[in-house]
Formats: C-alpha cells, structure tokens, sequence
C-alpha cells in the first residue's frame, strides 16, 4: 500500500506505542488509587492536552512530527503536520470534537491510499464543515462557492479565510476582524488573479484611501477594536455575490440598506456618495476637495517657509547694524 507520508512507518509505530503505555500506566494508577494504594498528587498544571480524546491524542503522536505530508493523485503535496498544542487551544478542540469527527473513516492504520485529487478533497471537506455550520451552505450560493464546486482552484475555501482548520479561532475576537482586510486583500489585491477571472481590480486600494480603510489601519496599527466597516460588513462574510446581481447588499438599490447597519439615517444619497471601490478622486467633487487641500497645504507650507527665510534675513541685518 502506499506510504501516505515521508516520515518513516516505525517513527509512528513508535509514538503510537508510547503513547498506549503512557495510558496504560496512567490507567493502572487509577487501578490503585480506586483499590486504595497511595495515590500521587495530581499535577498542579494543566494541559489542553490532556482533555483530548485517546484516538486524538493516538493520531497528534504521529502527526506532530515533522516532514508529514501527503501526495494526492494530481501530485500535490500537502503539509499534514498538526501543532497539538494549537488543536487543544482550537475552537473545535474546546468544543469537544476530535480528529475522527472530520476525519470520517479514517480509522486503521497505515491509512487507506489516497484516491482524490486536491481539488476533490477540498470540495469534500466544504461539506464536512457544513455538517456543523450552516453557514457552509450560505458559501455555496455565493460566488465563491460557486466557482469552486466548478473547479476553480483559485477561489477561497473555509480555511482560506478562517486559518488551518487544526487552530481555528473564535471570530468573535478583535484578532480575527482586524485580519478581515489583510484576509480578503491576499487575493484581491492581486491585479493579475482578478484579472484572470473578470474581477475588478483596485478595490483594496480605493478602501484603504477611504474613510473606513483609513480608520481601519491606523486603529490595527495600534492593536485597536475595529468600529468602522471592513470588507465582510458590506460584502457578506459566506454568501458574497458580485456586486451586479440584484440580490448582493452592495447592488445599487441595495445600497442605502446596507449602510443603514451602520448608519441609521443613511440615505440614497448617502449611500451613492460612496466612490463604489473606485479611485475616489475621479469624483468631481472629492477631486475637487483633495486637490484644495493640496493647494492649500502647499501654499501654507511655502508661506511657513517664506515667513522664516525672512525673519532669519531680518536678524542678520539687526545684528550687523547693531555691529556697525
């Protein structure tokens, strides 16, 4: 059978049978202590670890190790080495779930060969997630799910945007919002990947020179809550439609709604003021004040400068007429 991994098969026979006589031994104290022999004090310290499952904790004796990856039928390679520590800190961990809660049927050992591609494997684990989370079947109506249940292997998928599946966080923490422009900006900051598939190109730099972008880094500068609106606040964080369909919250008539979330007497007219990701500038009127402020700026700066030069040439005619 296939070797679905680089470290060598006695390695992890090894840490599987470690592992089996630590809790053996762990098992026959408990023995005693129930039968009335002395018992040890229990550790003052304890580890996330140790509230995991035995299957888990049989599976991250091997998967901890490093060099641990698997080659799929398409010839990709994937890193499967797995941080224990991480996945007892996970969300998913903290919840009680274990590594056979996903991983359906992977139960013996050596593992069964690997028969899917990447991309097939991907696929199947949007469903795995969606087992839990309804908002699983909210990405697939998106435009994001869409174009991946079609093969794009470009699009995000669940760990793409919430991290490595084994140290998902909650998205509740400050942490994870003020990630959100940095997460959706890895791709659509890319001018040749979202011109290969028809998106446009320049959003997240007209973002950051707005308001909302403006605010949004200075206060992640400073390690802040973000108040402001990020990407997903606007554009939905699952079910995300482009925003020429009628139905997305950034359609035209959408629009007044959608900022309304935030600000409650908002308009049609405050809602078309918005530069629609485009470069601000290119609106007759925001052109217009940038460039008074420039004016302006520049013309105080030379006025400030002027203002010294003078005053410096007047206290060397002082002190030469007072030298005279």
């Amino acid at each position: 059978m296939k070797d679905r991994t680089r470290t060598g098969g006695w390695a992890r026979t090894a840490g599987v049978a470690l592992l089996l006589t630590v809790m053996g031994a762990g098992g026959a104290g408990y023995a005693a202590a129930r039968g009335g022999a002395p018992a040890q004090a229990a550790p003052s310290s304890f580890s996330p670890l140790d509230a995991l499952d035995e299957a888990s904790q049989a599976c991250l004796s091997c998967h901890e190790m490093e060099g641990m990856s698997v080659i799929f039928v398409d010839g990709i390679e994937v890193d499967v080495q797995v941080d224990p520590e991480a996945f007892a800190s996970s969300v998913h961990a903290q919840a009680g779930l274990g590594c056979q809660t996903c991983h359906v049927g992977i139960d013996d050992y050596p593992h069964p060969e690997v028969t899917q591609t990447r991309l097939q494997w991907v696929l199947e684990q949007q469903h795995v997630c969606a087992w839990c989370h309804s908002a699983g079947d909210d990405f697939h109506l998106g435009a994001h799910g869409r174009a991946l249940s079609l093969g794009d292997p470009d699009v995000p998928n669940c760990t793409t945007c919430h991290g490595d599946a084994h140290a998902i966080q909650p998205v509740a923490t400050p942490a994870f919002r003020a990630g959100i422009v940095d997460t959706c900006a890895s791709c659509h900051a890319d001018d040749e990947l979202m011109t290969a598939h028809g998106v446009r190109t320049g959003t997240v730099p007209s973002y950051l020179a707005e308001f909302h972008g403006l605010t949004a880094s200075l206060l992640k500068e400073k390690g802040a809550t973000i108040p402001v609106a990020v990407c997903s606040d606007c554009h939905g964080a699952h079910a995300i439609l482009p925003a020429d369909d009628p139905s997305s919250s950034v359609f035209v008539t959408n629009l007044a709604a959608t900022c309304r979330r935030c600000h409650p007497d908002a308009t049609n007219a405050f809602a078309t003021a918005w530069s629609m990701h485009d470069n601000p500038e290119r609106h007759p009127l925001v052109g217009g004040i940038a460039w008074f402020y420039r004016i302006v700026t520049g013309i105080s700066v030379l006025g400030f400068l002027g203002y010294i030069a003078l005053e410096r040439a007047h206290q060397r005619r002082e002190r030469t007429r007072r030298g005279a």
